[in-house]
């Protein structure tokens, strides 16, 4: 599904920062293109399927090389461009991290990016965070919060509970940026 990416940008509804906006400047950067070229190794599919949707991908950096399943379009999104990152080996990280720990990456991903924006609009603080720099398109926050949801520690054990329950606790201010159905991030 990574190709619904340019097609979101291309309409302009690729949600970028919490959904703030639909285009992402740095887009070229996560686009499917550059996944496709630099990251997938192959498709595969479930048992007797004969669409193969899912992807394999490779990560190679300076802690060796990192073998996963995905990411599929939602995360590349919520774990991507709706927190301002358009780094496609951190977003792949991320993701598999996820996967390992049982975290659902769009929930995970809303979470986080609903955070990103009540830091950039004052409505949290390092004092909210744990002394955490919360700006959007940090990699090595955005791992490091994943690790927190996974062991509800820290300001994960906040954004473990989801949007829902984050915007009843910063109250009105950030109720009109919390982005949910019904609880469930969207």
């Amino acid at each position: 599904t990574p190709f619904l990416m340019d097609a979101a940008q291309a309409e302009g509804g690729l949600a970028t920062r919490n959904n703030i906006t639909g285009i992402c400047d740095r887009f070229d950067e996560i686009s499917e293109e550059a996944y496709r070229t630099g990251f997938k190794v192959r498709n595969f599919a479930c048992f007797s399927c004969p669409i193969h949707c899912s992807n394999i991908s490779v990560v190679r950096g300076a802690a060796g090389t990192q073998w996963g399943e995905g990411p599929e379009y939602e995360s590349l999104v919520c774990l991507g461009t709706k927190c301002g990152i358009t780094s496609l080996p951190a977003v792949i990280t991320a993701t598999n991290r996820c996967n390992e720990l049982g975290i659902d990456t769009i929930s995970c991903g809303d979470s986080i990016a609903f955070a990103m924006e009540l830091w950039e609009r004052g409505i949290i603080t390092p004092s909210d965070t744990g002394g955490m720099d919360l700006s959007w398109g940090d990699a090595d926050t955005l791992l490091a919060l994943i690790e927190q949801i996974a062991a509800r520690e820290g300001y994960g054990a906040v954004l473990a509970d989801g949007v829902a329950a984050m915007a009843r606790r910063y109250g009105p201010g950030a109720e009109r940026y919390a982005l949910h159905v019904k609880g469930m991030g969207v």
